[in-house]
């Protein structure tokens, strides 16, 4: 569905070119000579520099400290105005040594030594990098990279390590970056358009979506929104094929260096959007760039959304999964806009009375049932609904049918579906998406994600609630929350599913299994046992040809979309079993242990999957405790 208003706002030619230009040289040096001229600011190049490392003259051992005087000013400052009540808190900063923006960096925690450093960013290049899509066109710098960078790299490259030393330094370097992130950006504005700030934020956010901790959640969060300005003002979202003016050629020559940003970012977007139960910052409606040579990515995606036809040319492996990645955006984007509009009996079996929403516009009582059922105590059905229904599936693209929100859904879903199956006869599956015995062009660790995609459009909305029914909240989050859903969230934690209204088809429930699967036939190919994961992306990233032998089973890790679907899937299973006992009178101790064992499949895989990031941890204290 093509957005009328996407380009309503869009930068001129002339102002992304003139954002792309660099500053005088001349300028940014005086502006920064300006900025450190307080006396109060040890300006030092032996002393105040965020990678200087100096042997400690007791332990013989070398450390980096970010602003290390200054700290110590700092501190003595602080800890005298906390002893003497008569200096109010907001002359704090004054006190210190630092002012603003430098004061950001003034609590920086101690970075690694050049030693643990070079092995962090070895870690990142090497494993993270290979096994993840697009990040090797990226061409993210292995030397003389600037701090800002190395510290994600680093971040990521100990995230992933197997060394048990490196994990002291993940919350470290987490805390590190997103202030230097920030810090950088108020210091010098510019770099919000430079190509390794856009790495580094990506990166950074790629981390926290993984993560199960409110406060990660909260600065992601805030990331998303600081990649969302700069992907609009470059108008990196519309990246032309380098002709035209002086103007237009120099804004597509920066978009071109941007393409596999975009192409990780996009990926990252969506994940974050369903972890966290949010819209998706970006939408395959405003993307315009190559995906292959002579071929652009909005008439290919038009081509399988629009004409449902199978595309008409042969892909990289990346980018098939960027086609995959903009379905997956838009059902995700379908369901926030219209899952609090629509009532869709056919999706599964939420039924809603005519004058009732199937998805709550307020917090339900612990009482009432999150979605209301039009069907009498007898079991027979109203038969409005049924003749709704039938005109529904029969004519679902009718103009003279009149418009409404749920109409428009179930337009919206039928598009999206039959662009699915043209997805998967692309690749050479079927139109059902069976990979038994056939072989695709797309690497199997993308295949997940088609079942996934299958499962989300035909459970419908509810789906995204059946985290926070479990209990997967951020943690760190206080019960006792001021913020407007923590009442929603209670509410819905304090609900079982027979109550909630939870009940999900056959095919739902066959897409879940299909997950797992997959998944289960990629550990077993790939040697998950052995301490051996997947990879996905190859040599060629978005340009690049798809080559089967170049996936490195020996240095690899879980694709990063598998513990999200895997989850999700779990949930689901998980839901039908408890729907389906609770219709049988007897044998319960039995049904429960059954339940318990088949939750434990999902268990295992997740904790099969390397890394463990924060969020597979989490997932899996939540299947445990599933009844």
């Amino acid at each position: 569905m093509e957005n009328l208003f996407v380009h309503a706002h869009q930068p001129r030619i002339s102002d992304a070119a003139r954002a792309a230009t660099a500053p005088d040289s001349a300028f940014m040096e005086n502006y920064r000579q300006a900025l450190l001229a307080s006396p109060k600011y040890c300006t030092r190049a032996d002393c105040c520099s965020f990678f200087t490392f100096e042997e400690d003259e007791v332990s013989g051992s070398s450390s980096a400290d970010a602003l290390p005087a200054a700290n110590d000013v700092l501190r003595r400052d602080l800890e005298a105005g906390a002893a003497d009540l008569r200096i109010p808190r907001d002359t704090e900063p004054r006190l210190s040594g630092l002012e603003y923006p430098l004061l950001l960096f003034a609590d920086l925690p101690p970075l690694p030594d050049n030693e643990t450093l070079s092995c962090l960013l070895e870690e990142f290049h090497h494993v993270f990098v290979s096994s993840s899509p697009f990040l090797q066109s990226m061409s993210l710098p292995r030397s003389g990279a600037p701090p800002y960078l190395i510290l994600p790299m680093a971040l990521l490259g100990a995230a992933i390590s197997t060394n048990p030393e490196h994990s002291q330094w993940v919350k470290k370097l987490w805390r590190a970056t997103e202030a230097l992130l920030v810090g950088v950006l108020e210091v010098d504005n510019s770099l919000a358009r430079s190509s390794d700030y856009l790495h580094a934020a990506t990166l950074l956010m790629a981390y926290g979506v993984l993560q199960a901790h409110g406060q990660v959640w909260r600065k992601t969060q805030a990331y998303s929104g600081y990649l969302a300005a700069p992907l609009h003002k470059m108008r990196l979202k519309d990246i032309g094929s380098n002709t035209g003016s002086a103007a237009q050629r120099l804004v597509d020559l920066h978009g071109r260096g941007n393409i596999g940003t975009l192409g990780f970012y996009f990926l990252v977007d969506v994940l974050r959007a369903i972890h966290f139960n949010t819209p998706p910052s970006l939408t395959a409606a405003e993307l315009s760039l190559p995906i292959s040579r002579g071929h652009d990515f909005r008439p290919l995606y038009k081509t399988l959304v629009v004409d449902h036809k199978p595309l008409p040319v042969a892909l990289s492996s990346d980018g098939y999964l960027l086609l995959l990645i903009a379905l997956l955006s838009d059902i995700v984007s379908a369901s926030h806009g219209f899952g609090s509009l629509t009532v869709h009996p056919s999706l599964s079996h939420q039924q809603t009375c005519p004058d009732q929403q199937s998805f709550p516009t307020r917090p339900p009582g612990a009482d009432e049932p999150l979605f209301w059922s039009d069907e009498p105590t007898g079991g027979s059905r109203n038969p409005r609904e049924s003749l709704r229904q039938e005109s529904l599936n029969s004519a679902y693209c009718n103009p003279l049918l009149p418009f409404s929100a749920t109409q428009e859904y179930f337009r919206i879903k039928k598009n999206l579906e039959k662009a699915l199956d043209a997805w998967s006869v692309s690749v050479g599956l079927s139109g059902g998406g069976d990979v038994a015995d056939k072989p695709t062009v797309v690497d199997s660790t993308i295949i997940p994600i088609l079942h996934f995609c299958r499962m989300l459009l035909e459970a419908g909305p509810s789906i995204y609630l059946l985290p926070a029914v479990v209990g997967y909240t951020p943690i760190g989050v206080s019960s006792d929350s001021q913020d407007p859903g923590a009442s929603f969230q209670r509410n819905l934690r304090s609900l079982d599913v027979q109550r909630a209204g939870f009940s999900f088809n056959n095919a739902v429930l066959s897409s879940a299994w299909q997950i797992l699967e997959s998944i289960e036939a990629d550990h077993h190919h790939t040697g998950v046992d052995s301490g051996q994961s997947t990879s996905v992306g190859g040599s060629g990233g978005v340009d690049g040809g798809f080559d089967p032998m170049s996936r490195s089973d020996s240095s690899s890790i879980t694709p990063i979309w598998y513990p999200l679907i895997v989850f999700y899937a779990a949930l689901v299973v998980w839901a039908r079993l408890l729907e389906d006992s609770s219709r049988k009178s007897s044998g319960g101790d039995v049904i429960f242990i059954a339940r318990k064992k088949v939750l434990g499949t999902f268990q295992i895989e997740l904790e099969q999957m390397k890394p463990t990031w924060g969020c597979t941890e989490r997932m899996v204290a939540i299947i445990k405790s599933l009844k």
